[in-house]
């Protein structure tokens, strides 16, 4: 399964997963610009999952929310997931909207379908590594802190979810009870790339200016034409 939708994903072409990278950019500096960053990632995933999957992959994709699954690859459910560079990763927003109550936390049942993780940029997440194991509280070893120090590449990173189920701990915090934590985030991914389930991408330069939104009607006809 898992390597079935990682060589699906390697059959892109490079000149559209060129115009992912640079659209994801213009994302990004476009919702800086706005003072709108928070919801840089909520626009990717909509772009990912609503446009450039669909007309990359075809009959291949399909839109699929049964449990954390946000699409199917090849007939397999994904969640997906992605991040500009290293950092925490909230599997689901699991808190109450209700902030009087951020004890009341939704049912979440995670691990259950394998997890795509786009990296949007190329970048070393510890210059010298972590000090501290986040869960242990122990001291991460000198002879371990060369191995932190890899640089992420930029990709999709396909996360094993039975090797992740049986070996991660989440945390949580004021907006989610499921967060996974940087280091495991970080674990995970160079698993992932040591067992062939990586994609690289390209590093964006800046090719798309802006962004505007296009509005079609029940014809395909756009908004204003």
């Amino acid at each position: 399964m898992l390597t079935t939708i990682a060589e699906r994903l390697k059959s892109i072409s490079i000149q559209e997963k060129d115009n992912l990278s640079e659209a994801c950019n213009c994302i990004q500096r476009s919702s800086a610009k706005s003072g709108r960053g928070l919801s840089t990632g909520e626009k990717v995933d909509f772009f990912v999952s609503q446009q450039f999957f669909p007309s990359t992959l075809g009959l291949n994709f399909q839109e699929y929310h049964e449990n954390e699954s946000d699409f199917k690859i090849s007939g397999h459910p994904v969640s997906f997931k992605t991040l500009r560079d290293g950092g925490d990763l909230a599997m689901c927003w699991s808190r109450n909207d209700d902030t009087r109550n951020t004890r009341i936390i939704k049912e979440c049942n995670h691990w259950q379908v394998p997890i795509l993780i786009y990296v949007r940029e190329s970048k070393k997440w510890w210059e010298n590594g972590p000090q501290k194991d986040w869960l242990t509280k122990n001291k991460i070893p000198k002879d371990e802190k060369k191995w932190w120090t890899n640089e992420v590449s930029a990709g999709f990173y396909l996360i094993d979810h039975v090797e992740a189920r049986s070996k991660i701990i989440l945390d949580e915090n004021n907006k989610t009870g499921c967060l996974l934590k940087k280091m495991d985030v970080y674990r995970l991914i160079m698993y992932s790339k040591k067992n062939n389930l990586f994609v690289p991408m390209p590093e964006p330069k800046g090719k798309f200016s802006e962004m505007k939104f296009v509005f079609l009607d029940s014809d395909g006809n756009k908004y204003g034409e």
